[in-house]
């Protein structure tokens, strides 16, 4: 019997607006400082298209996460140990910021402080030699490392070499060392 070929699905990201007002604490592990936070764009991953950040929120919670790539507001480590990350790469430095004790990757953080102690968009990330699987995406609690299950959790698949160029396009649009 043939096995029928994987669906995938094309990783992207778009420009969203974020609401959040008043303070950002910068990375807890380097600086524990608040910076001004006025409402802002940031990059929001997209999986054919459409916003990761909207298939989370509800009318409790309209706007759930960001990721690290915030216009006029960047954190390069972040943006690095983020992407580096979801490329299934370790920073010693970093990662305890980026990815639970649990090994799920935080695909979109708190908006106010980025911290995963307040909870995150996380992700089971799978690689093969062709795919890239984010498995039982949703929301995950940053004290019980509890993952919801409601809404429902998801899962996509990517075409790993896609997925590769979307990250590392990423990292030298934003990543810029000297």
């Amino acid at each position: 019997m043939q096995e029928l070929p994987v669906a995938r699905q094309t990783l992207g990201a778009q420009w969203a607006a974020s609401p959040r007002t008043g303070s950002r604490w910068r990375s807890s592990i380097r600086r524990s400082t608040a910076a001004s936070a006025p409402a802002s764009r940031y990059l929001d991953w997209t999986v054919d298209g459409e916003a990761i950040g909207d298939w989370f929120a509800d009318e409790r919670n309209p706007w759930y996460g960001v990721t690290w790539l915030v216009q006029g507001d960047n954190d390069p480590d972040m943006i690095e140990a983020s992407l580096l990350a979801l490329l299934g790469e370790r920073d010693p430095r970093l990662d305890a910021e980026v990815r639970f004790a649990d090994g799920r990757v935080a695909i979109l953080f708190c908006p106010l402080c980025g911290d995963l102690a307040w909870g995150a968009i996380s992700a089971d990330l799978h690689f093969t030699d062709d795919a890239v699987e984010w498995r039982a995406l949703n929301s995950q609690d940053g004290l019980t490392r509890e993952v919801r299950t409601d809404p429902p959790q998801r899962s996509v698949s990517f075409d790993r070499h896609q997925y590769e160029a979307a990250n590392g396009e990423l990292l030298r649009d934003w990543v810029k060392r000297t």
